[in-house]
């Protein structure tokens, strides 16, 4: 009879084997113990995030080192489970090279470094960044669009896989990229070479139909208070009823991104959605909030009135809610739908309203307009009487009210960063000089940040730009080319005011500055 241990190490090896995944699988117990470990070669970050969670799931607690005892969290009667799951992933020689040729290709000063991977130390250095922590963050997704550009960059990820040689507690349904064919006679051996990694999966996009699955998957997930491990503030998980696919997570967490929440699986706290308010996490699930948007409800108020679709006027734009209407522009018009407070939203530059009429009206489609009074248009349908002096309150676009929101928070950073004081010390001069590169730094993200809500608020963002709403993806592209200053034992950098990497995101950034 199998242990334990052994039956949750061959539920994983089944679960990777359906997914063409070469791993080494091996289960242990000792004395008030057990463990299963995973050891995968060469895996893309987001794929091996996916395999950890799935496998997390036969984990059955998790240890608190703040009081010294192991916690029962999860667990479950339906799987078997473990004490600990450990999942490791190991990148051979020939792709940490490449992590290295890219590294070389894009950082500024990389080029001073010995050009093979093997032959970097410890002391090797990018600027102020240890050489081979470099490319462990690139490898592991720490570097954000540096990595995914790289795991982009590979037509296949994984130009060879590293065999792990087998331990002695490893049985013959270990899924070895050279054993499984043996065991697996069906599948030809090309196939593990080609299948091992996904192509690197990107958010869908984010229309009406998929809002409205994403609440209804919704409809039997509880919302629970909890406390940020670090900052100590309030924060509301949605935790899911069920268990979803790939492609159904993707779409959930595309969703959450818009009403600035994000997936939470710290330990100590279920795994979910997180958000700041519980009105946020109320309309993430589609419940009705304790607010609603006054731009909205007026528009509700006309558009019930109505038997077609209503452009409502806001500043230099009209703005297009609901499920119904907004199927109808995108389909029409291909213009994007947002999600404006949790309700489908679509916009249309005044330039462009006479072309969006007369498209609506070949089709079939009733359209009326706000001005600063009802406007209706020559149309051969009759409307209902409606009250005149129905204004629309000024719109802003929700994104540059963010994007400027965070641009002013950081001034209170940037002034420390940049106050005037004296060094009397020669490490007092350099921690100084330090802390001023790092402030001229965090400026030029505040003025990019800026020209962002300005083009947002204009609706003329180009593609390239559109990936940029949060302070830390803004700040990555943001630093310059230093000039080390060194002082005896000492040095501290200058800046230069010249981009220090070689992309298109970043020319575009900096260009913002001009």
């Amino acid at each position: 009879m199998k242990s334990t241990q052994a039956k949750a190490a061959a539920e994983i090896r089944k679960y990777l084997k359906e997914k063409r995944i070469a791993a080494n699988v091996t289960s242990h117990s000792a004395s008030m113990t057990s463990s299963v470990k995973i050891k995968v070669s060469d895996m893309p970050p987001d794929l091996f995030e996916e395999i950890e969670q799935h496998c997390m799931q036969y984990q059955y607690g998790h240890f608190d080192g703040m009081q010294d005892l192991y916690e029962y969290s999860n667990k479950r009667e339906d799987i078997p489970q473990v004490k600990f799951v450990f999942v490791e992933n190991r990148f051979s020689d020939e792709l940490r090279q490449l992590a290295w040729n890219y590294i070389r290709s894009t950082c500024h000063g990389a080029d001073t470094c010995p050009e093979k991977v093997c032959d970097l130390t410890y002391t090797d250095q990018v600027f102020t960044h240890q050489a081979t922590h470099m490319i462990w963050k690139l490898l592991n997704g720490v570097m954000l669009h540096l990595s995914k550009n790289f795991w982009a960059s590979l037509k296949n990820p994984v130009e060879t896989v590293q065999n792990i040689p087998p331990e002695s507690s490893f049985d013959a349904d270990c899924l070895s990229c050279e054993r499984c064919t043996d065991t697996c006679p069906d599948i030809p051996a090309e196939t593990f070479q080609d299948c091992l990694h996904e192509k690197q999966e990107t958010s869908p996009a984010l229309t009406v139909e998929t809002c409205l699955n994403c609440v209804q998957l919704l409809s039997g997930a509880r919302i629970e208070e909890h406390s940020h491990t670090k900052t100590g503030d309030k924060m509301f998980i949605v935790v899911p009823a069920e268990r979803f696919d790939r492609e159904v997570f993707l779409q959930l967490r595309e969703r959450a991104k818009t009403m600035k929440g994000w997936w939470s699986w710290y330990k100590g706290a279920p795994n979910g959605f997180a958000f700041n308010s519980r009105d946020e996490a109320n309309l993430f699930v589609g419940k009705d909030p304790a607010f609603l948007s006054p731009t909205i409800e007026q528009y509700n108020n006309i558009q019930s009135q109505l038997s077609g679709i209503l452009f409502y006027r806001t500043g230099d734009f009209y703005q297009i809610f609901g499920e119904q209407n907004c199927n109808v522009i995108a389909k029409y018009l291909q213009k994007n739908i947002t999600m404006y407070m949790g309700v489908p939203n679509c916009a249309i530059h005044i330039k462009a309203f006479n072309q969006a009429y007369q498209i609506l009206y070949e089709n079939g489609f009733k359209v009326c307009s706000t001005e600063e009074e009802l406007n209706y248009l020559d149309l051969p349908l009759n409307y209902l009487d409606l009250p005149l002096n129905c204004s629309p309150l000024p719109y802003t676009n929700p994104m540059a009210i963010d994007l400027k929101a965070i641009a002013d928070e950081m001034q209170a950073e940037i002034d420390r960063c940049l106050t005037d004081s004296v060094g009397i010390s020669m490490s007092r001069i350099v921690f100084i000089e330090r802390k001023r590169f790092q402030g001229l730094r965090l400026q030029r993200t505040q003025k990019v940040l800026y020209r962002l809500a300005e083009l947002h608020e204009a609706d003329r963002v180009p593609d390239l730009l559109r990936q940029f709403i949060t302070k830390e993806s803004v700040y990555e592209w943001m630093g310059s080319k230093p000039n080390i200053i060194v002082k005896g034992l000492y040095n501290y950098p200058v800046c230069t005011g010249k981009p220090y990497y070689d992309t298109d995101e970043t020319k575009a950034l900096w260009k913002l500055l001009e």
